[in-house]
């Protein structure tokens, strides 16, 4: 192939076989793997006016490339034989990294040379080093390394991308609005998911990829698949990075010896956090929110045993406890005085005269009001948009809303929602004003009154079984519809 301008970097994708390093060497690793593509391809797209044949300049560039990583990564680092895969056009070609040089290119069929296709040929490794899968136009490659032989055509139209389960269990197909999933045993897809623009591996990644957030995102319309969690995993979705957009993240009650594992996604930069903090022995659930309001999601557990609150300030690191509360008591933190800190707050359902309202405002001090039933589920908002939050509830065996106006001391009702229904309140229109909703988990129907229009939103998204996580994925402020996929 001759050509003059310098070769895109949307054409060609490498991969490497898994290695053996610490997690000092694994992070350099990757940023120099970018750093390099990055200082090659604009080192190419200065040489353009040569007009070199690309094919060579693409040889000496992933040569090049692999012998920047066995210098970085050094003998020691390396346990198992490395090979690089540079997927390009009608072929695949293997380097061998210790000499550095390519000792095959297998030909993956002419329907790929025949396709207009422009996406990157995506490929993906097994973790036993063999097979590698290849993203040819419509198309998936199955190649097996030792034999160096196309072994499989896996049809996926508009496969783009390729992301390879930890497991080796699965490789999923990224392309446009959807995720295919390709069990590796029976190399066939298995299924095929909503959503397309991003999978992410989330922690103890060897487990099957069933526990996965899907959010409707109200900026665009578009979907997304993400899978983070395992089994027994408890979804808590929040701002923990502070950038306007909700983090995926769970608390995992139990991991080998540790208790109270939390995992972040941080939609800022894609890290992930993991951080330690609560005990399930001894009943803790996680009560997430911004208490020291630097406008960052703080994680945070109350132990109903004791009534205490334990809160991970994400202003500065530092742990605090408060002891609010009783052991039948539902927590409730919110912004109950407007100052912009959630404060502590409990529920009681118990007492004789029906639910009890209880308030430790970080600005207004200790506060009590009696309000619902000991059946209503707690529903606190600011329905009335004046930056606090209002006490209400919902009554499940009628669909009642009805919300305490601190101020006036009057009360609004409204009937939404029937027995079965979870309540949803959030502010899905961005008004500032939180809405009336409920998600019906029989059929996955929102059914959402807007008050900025007092119109009716109804849109189906999940199935039975789902657990409903909206929130502002998007960074648009208003909340995305998303449910968690046990």
């Amino acid at each position: 192939m001759q050509g003059g301008g310098a070769p895109t970097a949307a054409r060609r994708a490498i991969v490497f076989r898994r290695a053996r390093v610490s997690k000092g060497q694994a992070t350099l690793y990757l940023v120099s793997v970018r750093r390099y593509i990055r200082d090659q391809m604009q080192g190419e797209t200065s040489r353009s006016t040569s007009r070199r044949p690309r094919s060579a300049g693409l040889t000496r560039w992933a040569v090049g490339l692999a012998a920047g990583l066995s210098a970085l990564l050094g003998a020691s680092a390396v346990q198992a034989a490395p090979f690089a895969y540079l997927g390009e056009g009608p072929q695949l070609s293997i380097i061998d990294v210790a000499s550095p040089s390519i000792v095959a290119r297998i030909a993956l069929g002419s329907s790929s040379a025949s396709s207009s296709r422009t996406g990157p040929p995506g490929v993906a490794v097994h973790p036993a080093g063999t097979p590698v899968y290849v993203a040819t136009n419509d198309d998936v490659a199955v190649v097996d390394v030792d034999s160096r032989t196309v072994i499989a055509t896996i049809r996926v139209v508009g496969v783009s991308r390729l992301l390879m389960h930890p497991s080796g269990a699965f490789v999923y197909a990224i392309g446009f609005n959807f995720v295919a999933v390709i069990d590796t045993a029976a190399n066939r897809v298995t299924a095929t998911l909503p959503g397309g623009s991003a999978v992410v591996f989330g922690p103890d990644a060897s487990v099957l990829p069933w526990q996965i957030f899907y959010v409707a995102r109200s900026r665009d319309a578009s979907q997304e698949a993400i899978q983070w969690g395992a089994p027994g995993d408890v979804p808590v979705p929040a701002d923990y990075d502070g950038d306007g957009q909700a983090d995926v993240a769970v608390f995992r009650p139990r991991e080998g010896g540790e208790e109270g594992v939390w995992y972040v996604r941080r939609s800022s930069d894609g890290a992930v956090v993991r951080r330690q903090w609560g005990a399930v022995s001894l009943g803790d659930v996680p009560v997430v929110a911004d208490y020291d309001g630097d406008g960052r999601a703080d994680i945070a557990v109350w132990r109903p045993a004791e009534g205490g609150w334990y809160i991970l300030r994400s202003s500065d690191g530092q742990g605090t406890a408060v002891r609010f509360g009783l052991g039948f008591d539902i927590p409730v933190p919110a912004d109950y005085d407007g100052d912009g800190r959630a404060d502590v707050a409990v529920w009681q359902p118990h007492t004789a005269t029906g639910g009890v309202w209880l308030i430790f405002g970080s600005t207004a001090g200790l506060s009590s009001q009696p309000f619902g039933l000991a059946t209503d589920i707690p529903v606190p908002g600011d329905y009335d948009g004046d930056g606090r939050a209002d006490l209400a509830i919902w009554r499940p065996s009628t669909g009642l809303w009805a919300v305490l106006r601190p101020r006036t001391g009057t009360v609004e009702g409204v009937v939404w929602g029937a027995p079965g229904d979870v309540p949803v309140p959030r502010d899905y229109d961005g008004d500032g004003r939180t809405d009336f909703a409920v998600w019906r988990p029989s059929t996955g129907a929102w059914f959402i009154i807007n008050s900025s229009t007092g119109g009716v939103t109804a849109v189906g998204w999940g199935t039975p079984g789902d657990v409903p996580v909206p929130a502002d994925y998007d960074g648009d402020r208003r909340p995305d519809l998303a449910v968690f996929r046990p």
